[in-house]
């Protein structure tokens, strides 16, 4: 009973994963940033790569002890690296493109949705 929960969950997992990079593309089309294929691809790769450097530096805090960071705060780290490099990127437009990225990463996307409420009020 528990692999075929696991097929069915991971089949939707793979569902959603596609849904949510469409509606990456879509927002970042409404934003009048109109993208190819290729462009798409380069947004979506940095906004992985701004979730990975966050979740290294956490992790690496959490290992020597120094600061154990949260969700919400992980997710802003990587909106704000999100900003940084796409300018014409509104906070609220990041804060989509990461959390379309989670899923394909294996990051809690329910638990990044949690945090995403808080994150936008502390905002």
């Amino acid at each position: 009973m528990e692999q075929l929960i696991d097929v069915v969950l991971k089949g939707l997992g793979a569902l959603l994963v596609g849904a949510l990079i469409t509606l990456v593309g879509k927002l970042l089309q409404r934003m009048g940033i109109a993208l190819d294929v290729e462009r798409q691809q380069q947004v979506e790769s940095m906004a992985r790569q701004a979730v990975a450097k966050i979740e290294e530096i956490a992790a690496n805090q959490a290992k020597a002890r120094v600061r154990d960071w949260t969700g919400g705060e992980k997710l802003s780290a990587a909106v704000a690296d999100v900003v940084a490099k796409l300018p014409r990127v509104s906070h609220e437009e990041a804060v989509s493109i990461v959390q379309a990225v989670l899923p394909s990463m294996g990051i809690g996307a329910a638990a990044g949705a949690a945090e995403l409420g808080k994150a936008l009020r502390t905002q």
